[in-house]
């Protein structure tokens, strides 16, 4: 799937991408290329897990990845 299908948040270099285990390359990946910085993971809680969405595949994300510019609390 190309990087024009991923649901990012993209704003200067701002960038956020919901992953599950086996996407979690894909999405580290596409922060680097898309902001040339080095990304932060961070795990979604449990609770929140069922609602939010792997943007690669659909299945349940356990992953958040940002790069280190992110104001999202999990990439302070």
């Amino acid at each position: 799937m190309g990087y024009n299908k991923i649901n990012t948040i993209m704003k200067g270099f701002l960038s956020m991408i919901y992953c599950c285990l086996d996407d979690v390359d894909l999405a580290l990946e596409a922060i680097v290329d898309k902001t040339q910085l080095a990304p932060v993971i961070d795990q979604i809680p449990k609770e929140e897990q069922l609602s939010t969405r792997c943007e690669y595949c659909g299945a349940p994300a356990v992953y958040i990845v940002t790069n280190s510019h992110s104001h999202t609390e999990c990439g302070q």
